[in-house]
């Protein structure tokens, strides 16, 4: 699966190596490290998640994840961080989705 990194963490590349990853980084990750780096560690996002936003490469994933929340009609708070600005994301979109 797709992921990008939301904070810094140490992943592996291959059996051998390790890659060091910061916020914004996309790489790729069996279903099940995706799902205990998104749920549990809270350290990744899946990347078609993030809808992406055409902004320069140095852009910070929370200013990503801002853009996006303010697409989705959320009053975003500059306080928030990645995980609040994820979780309120994600609460926007379970609510728009038919049950």
């Amino acid at each position: 699966m797709r992921l990008i990194a939301t904070r810094p963490l140490r992943y592996p590349a291959n059996r051998r190596n390790t890659r060091a990853l910061v916020a914004g980084d996309l790489f790729e990750a069996p279903r099940r490290d995706a799902e205990l780096l998104v749920y549990a560690c809270k350290r990744a996002a899946f990347a078609n998640e993030i809808e992406p936003v055409p902004l320069a490469p140095d852009v910070d994933v929370i200013d990503r994840l801002r853009l996006v929340a303010e697409r989705l009609g959320i009053e975003v708070d500059r306080r928030w961080g990645a995980r609040r600005l994820q979780a309120e994301i994600e609460a926007k979109r379970a609510m728009a989705r038919p049950v």
